[in-house]
C-alpha cells in the first residue's frame, strides 16, 4: 500500500480517481452510443448523467492528525455530500426504472414501474 506521511491518504485517492475515470468512460462511451450513433436515448440517460456527482474531500487522514479547522471543514462537507449521495443515488434507481420503462410494453407492468417511481421519489426525498 502506498503511504504518504504514514497516512492511507495516497492510496484512497487513487483507487478513487481510477475508478471516477472508469465510470466516466462508460457514461460518455454509454451517452455516445444512445445520442450520437443510434439516435436511440431516452430520459433514462440523461438521470443516469445527472447521478453522476460524487464530491470528496479531505478523508483519509487519521482524526488525531486533523486541526480543528480541518475536522470543521470536513464535517461541512460531508453533511453537504450526504444530501447530494442520496440524490444520486435516487436517480440512479429512477434512471433504472426508466431503462424498464423502456423494455417492458405490458401495461400492467408499466403501471407497477410507475408506482416504484412515485415509491422512489416519494421515499427518497
Amino acid at each position: 500500500m502506498a503511504h504518504w506521511g504514514g497516512r492511507h491518504g495516497t492510496t484512497q485517492v487513487v483507487i478513487v480517481f481510477v475508478f471516477l475515470v472508469l465510470a466516466f468512460i462508460v457514461l460518455s462511451l454509454r451517452l455516445f452510443t444512445r445520442v450520437i450513433v443510434t439516435r436511440n436515448h431516452g430520459p433514462e440517460d440523461w438521470v443516469i448523467a445527472a447521478a453522476f456527482v460524487e464530491v470528496q474531500n479531505g478523508q483519509g487522514l487519521s482524526q488525531s492528525m486533523l486541526s480543528a479547522d480541518d475536522l470543521l471543514n470536513l464535517r461541512k462537507a460531508l453533511y453537504k455530500a450526504i444530501p447530494v449521495y442520496l440524490a444520486g443515488l435516487t436517480l440512479t434507481k429512477l434512471s433504472i426504472l426508466l431503462q424498464y420503462m423502456r423494455i417492458f410494453k405490458d401495461k400492467t407492468i408499466q403501471r407497477v414501474i410507475i408506482g416504484m417511481m412515485i415509491f422512489v421519489a416519494a421515499y427518497e426525498t
